[in-house]
């Protein structure tokens, strides 16, 4: 129950959020509420449905912004740092006259080269 408090809460957070002018409305706090209803009421027709897969969240347009906004991972450059410093020892000028294929392969081999040694492949 504390989650879903805590959904509703930040569901309505987000989607309430007005211009300085607004919020010195009378009918802001009308406002909110009816936001906050709309957002309660679709948290628990979401709850109630057992369609949970990611293609109900079209139907939940709050609740799909939440998702997106925690479960959306942050892009980083390690793996592509690490595929080109294991590709600059593989290339090297001795090595300059490498097919495309068995370049591809000496990069495959040493990229793996843990899991080889430790499974004795």
């Amino acid at each position: 129950i504390n989650a879903t408090e805590k959904i509703i809460n930040e569901l309505s957070y987000h989607e309430t959020s007005k211009d300085s002018k607004e919020s010195f409305s009378i009918f802001s706090s009308q406002v909110e509420n009816k936001q906050q209803s709309k957002n309660e009421l679709e948290l628990i027709t979401y709850f109630k449905k057992n369609n949970k897969s990611l293609n109900c969240l079209n139907n939940y347009s709050s609740i799909k912004k939440q998702f997106i906004n925690y479960n959306t991972n942050l892009c980083s450059s390690a793996p592509v740092e690490h595929l080109f410093s294991l590709a600059s020892f593989v290339h090297s000028p001795s090595r300059s006259n490498l097919s495309d294929k068995m370049f591809e392969k000496l990069i495959f081999l040493k990229g793996n080269q843990d899991f080889i040694e430790k499974y004795n492949i």
